[in-house]
């Protein structure tokens, strides 16, 4: 009788002491977990910031030439290119951006005014030049004055070709001069690849 109580008592001592063990073990998870979530979090952030191929910017500072961006950006403004600025961050309306221009040594500065999924359109004015509708509102400078184009024939087969929606990864461009630059007004829509950085002034 003596042998088996004295192993009844073992064997519940046995589990007392194997919930204890279980307990003390639940609670040091308990305590050690935020510590784990806050490396794991150092770690994902760590990732996201020192990525060399994607999130390296460097900044240059230009002197502006030129009116086509007055007054918003003066002729001989002192601006700054964050250049590869959008290999990191995503193109948003009215940005300023440096764009190279095919056959130009130096990038030429305009506004993002025209995004994918935007629709656009060219209507006549009166006189001899013609509006455009982005979203179905007049396209305006930083002025709030309508832009006023006298030449249409790039913009109108841009689209015709594409059925008055900017496709992906296509962007308008405008300097601030009501009457057009040297801006999609004459080249069109331009591709985000040749898109050098952002601008700031």
């Amino acid at each position: 009788m003596n042998w088996r109580k004295n192993k009844s008592v073992a064997a519940v001592g046995l589990i007392i002491i194997l919930l204890i063990v279980a307990l003390i073990l639940f609670f040091i998870n308990r305590m050690l977990q935020p510590v784990f979530n806050n490396l794991e979090n150092q770690n994902a952030e760590s990732l996201t910031t020192s990525n060399p191929a994607s999130c390296v910017v460097t900044k240059e500072e230009k002197i502006v030439s030129g009116q086509s961006m007055a007054p918003l950006i003066k002729d001989g403004q002192t601006i700054k290119i964050l250049f590869d600025y959008y290999k990191c961050h995503g193109v948003e309306r009215n940005d300023v951006v440096a764009y190279k221009f095919s056959g130009d040594a130096n990038p030429i500065i305009k506004m993002i005014k025209g995004m994918p999924g935007d629709t656009f359109h060219l209507l006549r004015a009166s006189g001899s030049c013609w509006n455009i509708l982005i979203n179905n509102e007049f396209l305006k400078n930083s002025q709030n004055i309508s832009y006023c184009f006298p030449d249409d024939r790039r913009l109108a087969l841009y689209e015709k070709d594409y059925n008055g929606l900017i496709p992906k990864n296509a962007y308008l461009i405008f300097g601030d001069q009501p009457g057009g630059s040297l801006d999609s007004s004459v080249f069109g829509l331009i591709d985000q690849g040749d898109i050098l950085g952002k601008v700031e002034y």
